[in-house]
C-alpha cells in the first residue's frame, strides 16, 4: 500500500520513477463502469459481437421458443450440427439497433455446410 501511494504521489509531481513506457495500444479505447457482458446491453465490449451474444437456442418447426431439444455445441459454444426435420438454431446477437451500432461492414465466418440467415424484427 505504501508503494502504491508514494508511486501515485510520484506520479502526480512528474516525478518519472514509477512512469510506465508506451503500450503498444495507447490509442486504443478503454471502458470502465461497463454493465457486464450481455446481448441487451448498449456497450460494445468486444470487437466480435457473438463474445456477448445471446447463447444459441434450439427451435423446431411446431414447438415453443426454444423448445427444439438439446444442441450439438463445440466446446467454444457454437453450434456444431443440427437434427433434421427443418430444426434450427438461432442466437441475438444486435437487439437494439437503435443504440447507435458503428457503421460499417460486419463480417461472419463459419465452417461447415447449412444456411445461415440474419433479420431484424
Amino acid at each position: 500500500m505504501r508503494a502504491r501511494l508514494l508511486c501515485i504521489a510520484l506520479l502526480a509531481t512528474g516525478h518519472a520513477a514509477c512512469a510506465a513506457g508506451a503500450a503498444p495500444n495507447d490509442n486504443a479505447s478503454l471502458g470502465i463502469n461497463l454493465g457486464g457482458v450481455t446481448y441487451w446491453s448498449s456497450e460494445i465490449v468486444f470487437v466480435d459481437l457473438f463474445k456477448h451474444s445471446q447463447t444459441f437456442k434450439s427451435q423446431a418447426p411446431g414447438k415453443g421458443y426454444a423448445q427444439g431439444g438439446p444442441l450439438d455445441l463445440t466446446d467454444d459454444g457454437y453450434v456444431r450440427s443440427l437434427a433434421g426435420g427443418g430444426h434450427f438454431a438461432d442466437s441475438i446477437v444486435l437487439s437494439q439497433p437503435t443504440l447507435g451500432y458503428p457503421e460499417g461492414i460486419y463480417t461472419c465466418l463459419y465452417d461447415g455446410r447449412g444456411k445461415i440467415a440474419f433479420a431484424y424484427g
